[in-house]
């Protein structure tokens, strides 16, 4: 009895471990280029992805590679379709790239995507719908790496300008906090020497789409910095030069900068808001 026990402890405990290694971004719609997968080690043991593979819900299958491949813990790698996926991504020398034999097409309506390992056996699996690909160029993220991949509700649009985190700690991935919040950098600011103000704000939710704008002390809206895009809860970066949405620089004085987001959860909309003055064109 007691060899049947340490028998099941063994083939749980082994089970955990494999799932270490998780699909944690995907690229099912590409802008330019071919479609891509990141994996993530979040375990904290180094895993050998020797004979794994990658098949979507159709049967395609994408042979990572047949020698041994080592991803540490805390390690992203990046199984692209061909070369020139590789070079559009212009991932850091860091991150480890792997172009597959074969591969599994994205199906852009939805599908799913299974990770095996050499045995053969499901490591993680993941779920997504045609929201994934409704915008070209923009990347799918998962939102906590530990939850189910097939929850689609740990799943979102990235928040980076650049449409992805290819190789980095996703957009949407961090803790959220309390409350919302907004400041700038620098504050006071000077644009008529070229300075911009850079707005950083921490938002209560994991993925919301926030729209960002500045105003005059009388109420007056002077900019529109960002309308709807998609955002994370400190990302993405995002700046204001100083400028109404004419393109001519504002006078010197306080604006106030004021941030919306809408939780794609439901539920939230958390506002945020905070003073910015624009120096005198002489310092």
């Amino acid at each position: 009895m007691k060899r049947f026990i340490l028998l099941i402890i063994f083939i749980i405990a082994s089970y955990s471990d494999l799932q270490g290694v998780v699909i944690n971004e995907i690229m099912p719609k590409p802008f330019v280029a071919g479609e891509w997968v990141e994996l993530y080690n979040e375990s904290a043991d180094r895993v050998n992805l020797k004979g794994w593979s990658i098949i979507d819900a159709a049967g395609n299958e994408g042979l990572l590679d047949t020698v041994d491949i080592f991803l540490s813990s805390g390690e992203f790698l990046i199984a692209a379709k061909d070369s020139e996926t590789v070079v559009n991504l212009n991932l850091e020398p860091s991150i480890q790239i792997l172009i597959p034999q074969g591969w599994f097409p994205m199906n852009n309506d939805g599908d799913r995507l299974t990770l095996r390992n050499e045995d053969r056996i499901s490591v993680d699996e993941i779920v997504y719908s045609s929201i994934a690909g409704r915008v070209a160029g923009r990347s799918w993220e998962r939102i906590n790496p530990s939850a189910p991949g097939t929850d689609e509700n740990n799943w979102g649009p990235c928040a980076e300008i650049a449409g992805h985190t290819a190789g980095k700690q996703n957009s949407i991935s961090t803790t959220p906090i309390a409350g919302a919040s907004v400041k700038v950098d620098p504050n006071p600011f000077n644009p008529y020497q070229g300075e911009s103000a850079q707005i950083i704000f921490n938002l209560p939710v994991p993925t919301a789409r926030i729209t960002v704008e500045v105003y005059d002390v009388l109420g007056r809206k002077v900019r529109r910095i960002a309308g709807n895009i998609p955002a994370g809860p400190r990302s993405p970066d995002l700046y204001w030069n100083g400028r109404n949405d004419s393109g001519s620089l504002m006078p010197i004085g306080r604006y106030i900068i004021f941030i919306q987001a809408v939780d794609n959860r439901g539920g939230k909309v958390p506002t945020a808001k905070c003073t910015v003055v624009v120096a005198d064109q002489l310092k």
